[in-house]
């Protein structure tokens, strides 16, 4: 999981330390003016979690907290067998 919130200038801060967050995420960027700023995966969460209501969770997606905090989900592959 990655918690990615916007601050009340409108630029975009993510938490990319503390337990849950896959280590794929763990180097972007920190903060960003635009979440086009972020990598492609978490830009493309961002922008789908913005056009639903708070308390709303999409799987393989995540979930809109408030206006202004969003949890991205990171989904494990089940291996094949």
């Amino acid at each position: 999981m990655l918690r990615v919130f916007r601050e009340p200038d409108g630029t975009w801060s993510s938490d990319r330390y503390g337990m849950g967050v896959t280590p794929r995420w763990r180097d972007g960027p920190k903060r960003a003016d635009s979440i086009e700023e972020f990598e492609d995966e978490v830009a493309d969460r961002l922008a789908i979690l913005l056009l639903v209501d708070p308390g709303v969770s999409l799987d393989n997606v995540g979930r809109r907290i408030n206006n202004d905090i969003f949890w991205l989900f990171y989904e494990v592959e089940a291996e094949a067998d």
